[in-house]
Formats: C-alpha cells, sequence, structure tokens
C-alpha cells in the first residue's frame, strides 16, 4: 500500500507540475529601432525675399538688351542630411545666359550658403520665361 500512496503522490505532483506548466507565463523583453531616413530639403531666398518654388523670379519689365542684372540668393539646408547642389537651365532663352555662384556647394544639415544669380540678356527685344532648376542630392 505504500508503494501505491507513493505512486500516486508522484503521479499527482507530476500532473500539477504539467498544470503549472501549461500556465506559466514568460515575458520576453524586445526592441527594435527604424532610423529615421534623412531628409533633403531645402529654404531658398532671392534678394532677401522667400522663394515659393514655382513662382517666377520677376527681373523686371524695363530690362536693357545685352545687359547683366543680379540677384542675391541664399540656400539653407532645412533636412537632416547633408547635400550637394546643383543647377541646370534646361530652357533659357537663345542668347540669354545665366549663372549661379554660390559659396559652398556642399550643405550640412542648418547650415546656410550665400551667391548671387546672373542673367544677361540678349540682344533682341521680347518677353522672356525660362526655368531655372536648383537640386539638391544627399551627400
Amino acid at each position: 500500500m505504500k508503494k501505491a500512496v507513493t505512486i500516486g503522490f508522484l503521479l499527482i505532483a507530476a500532473l500539477i507540475g504539467v498544470a503549472l506548466a501549461i500556465y506559466a507565463t514568460t515575458t520576453i523583453s524586445q526592441h527594435a529601432t527604424i532610423p529615421i531616413p534623412a531628409t533633403v530639403t531645402m529654404d531658398i531666398t532671392i534678394n532677401g525675399v522667400p522663394y515659393t518654388s514655382g513662382t517666377p523670379i520677376e527681373w523686371g519689365n524695363d530690362l536693357q538688351i545685352n545687359t547683366e542684372y543680379t540677384k542675391a540668393i541664399t540656400i539653407k539646408n532645412t533636412g537632416t542630411a547633408t547635400f550637394t547642389i546643383t543647377y541646370t537651365q534646361p530652357s533659357i532663352p537663345a542668347g540669354w545666359t545665366q549663372t549661379l555662384e554660390l559659396d559652398s556647394t556642399t550643405l550640412a544639415p542648418q547650415a546656410t550658403t550665400g551667391g548671387i544669380l546672373t542673367v544677361t540678356t540678349a540682344s533682341t527685344p521680347g518677353d522672356f520665361s525660362w526655368n531655372l532648376e536648383i537640386t539638391a542630392t544627399e551627400a
């Protein structure tokens, strides 16, 4: 009888152990980071006035032929990535020239550079429009 009680007791203890194992809870601590991607954004001012993309830069209505005109330009890196500035003029009218001279073409976040935007008119009178593209590319 002692053997039966011992076996019964062990069986009950084993069942309780299994039951406790079924209902046991373990907390596993976890952590993950998804970095915020760097951004490339800029603010531009022309002659001290904030520039809005797509708005024409007005050079005036009384320009002289074969004459150079300038505007001060400031570019500020408002993003979180260092970027390099390039510019193109895909559609400047025949006979006109335009240059953009900047103090720096690579800007760290929150850095600012200044420069001069120069246009030289053609020898032909008329009404002219063109595009200038300033591009900031992550360095």
